[in-house]
């Protein structure tokens, strides 16, 4: 995201009693599907021992951590499942995000990820090269990622003002570079809770650009590459897309341009209505894609993506496919016949994985969570895929049209996959995605 963060403190409430070892084992199991044992505090499954038994997650929605409005705990900020260096599919990813903690979970059941807290700091490499009228604030989307070498990296976004460049104090963002600090401790997970930022990737200090954040690190035929939101070029509205910067290092941008994934449909009657920012507005013209999250799913590739403003109802979750990582990515269409979304004619619209926009429109969930987004694909055991998200509660109010952002909260859902063999992204019409990933109904 973009916009300002807030970080609150989740503490781990919920311990298995001290004679749990001595519980009958259906008592026990009772205890776990209730979650009355911490996630953050268990020890994670090693990916190189073989799949551990899938747990029986029932369809539907569910929340990643527990609970409690009262308290205001359990609320995270951008989940973004953190790659580690182990076999695929093998372990319950920990997950970092905007909130500074990292959350755990070793059995997947609802409720079941505790937290760790998660500090950056500006380290003296950067802090040397600041203007004296210039600040860095509010480490956001801290993107965790451990290399297939074994090597842990972190691609953050800071907000960056500098008085000079901008007198108003209208700040612009930035991608860093962060390592681990020395000593630093480790969540339950392995994953390092102290870091220090140390390379400026993407922007600049001292001329203000627009977007450039969510930074991600994917490895890929043997090249290392960063997957962030940036702006881009139009002669008619502002949009914001996903692109991919290779990589010479995880510390140095290549020379080449980034390459544009995806990105908002732009036409002579103005695209899809439904990827407008705002919800209702039909003056305001700009359109985001965001926080495109790629996994490879039998041998495809698929970005899983938000749209809309993530203060509204209008945030989305979309699907888009590809061949390969730098190709075109593809979004899945429906014709849209009632003309739900208000095109100037009915033509195809985005058909999103979830929404809460548009009741009328396939894959409502208003009445389990609104505002669904920041979407990645989880795969757990090798044969099992969930959709990893962030969205309000329906008890969540609006105010003036918008939701609280401090009161996100994280989800999964079981999802379905039937890709057909051979077939390819390139020779599939977009209408005929849809069926590649779809909702668990059993």
């Amino acid at each position: 995201m973009k916009l300002a963060r807030f970080s609150i403190p989740v503490p781990s409430r919920c311990k298995f009693p001290l004679s749990w070892r001595s519980m009958p084992w259906f008592s026990l199991c009772v205890l776990i599907l209730l979650n009355l044992g911490c996630g953050g505090t268990s020890t994670p499954s090693s990916g190189n021992g073989g799949s551990p038994t899938p747990p029986v997650v029932t369809p539907g929605i569910h929340p990643l951590t527990q609970m409690d409005a009262t308290a205001k705990t359990g609320y995270f900020v951008d989940p973004l499942p953190i790659h580690l260096a182990l076999a695929s599919g093998s372990y319950i990813p920990p997950i970092a995000g905007t909130t500074h903690q990292v959350l755990n979970c070793t059995t997947l059941a609802p409720e079941c990820y505790g937290p760790s807290s998660l500090t950056i700091t500006t380290g003296p490499t950067l802090t040397s090269q600041l203007p004296s009228d210039t600040t860095l604030n509010g480490y956001q989307n801290n993107n965790i990622y451990q290399d297939n070498a074994g090597n842990w990296q972190m691609a953050t976004t800071v907000s960056v003002k500098n008085l000079s460049a901008n007198p108003n104090g209208l700040p612009w963002n930035l991608i860093l570079h962060a390592s681990p600090a020395a000593g630093s401790a480790t969540s339950p997970a392995g994953v390092p809770l102290s870091w220090v930022s140390n390379a400026l990737l993407i922007g600049s200090l001292t001329a203000r650009a627009d977007a450039n954040y969510d930074g991600k690190y994917i490895e890929d035929s043997g090249n290392l590459y960063l997957i962030y939101s940036k702006r881009l070029a139009n002669a008619t509205t502002a949009q914001d897309g996903i692109v991919a910067q290779l990589m010479t290092s995880a510390q140095q941008v290549d020379s080449s341009d980034p390459v544009n994934l995806l990105s908002p449909e732009n036409n002579s009657d103005g695209g899809y209505k439904s990827e407008l920012f705002n919800c209702s507005s039909n003056t305001d013209q700009f359109k985001l894609i965001e926080t495109g999250n790629i996994a490879v799913v039998n041998g495809k590739y698929a970005m899983a993506y938000s749209t809309g403003s993530y203060e509204t109802p209008c945030y989305k979750v979309g699907i888009a496919w590809s061949d390969s990582l730098l190709s075109p990515y593809k979004k899945i269409l429906k014709q849209d016949e009632s003309n739900i979304w208000q095109n100037p004619a009915a033509e195809p619209e985005v058909l999103y994985l979830i929404q809460a926009q548009q009741s009328a429109w396939p894959n409502d969930v208003n009445s389990t969570v609104q505002g669904p987004g920041v979407p990645s694909l989880v795969q757990y055991p090798d044969s099992t895929w969930y959709l990893y998200f962030a969205g309000y509660d329906p008890s969540v109010p609006l105010n003036a049209g918008m939701f609280d952002p401090k009161l996100r909260q994280p989800y999964f859902m079981r999802l379905n996959v039937s890709i057909p063999v051979n077939a390819t992204v390139a020779g599939t019409a977009n209408t005929d995605l849809a069926g590649w990933i779809s909702a668990a109904s059993q």
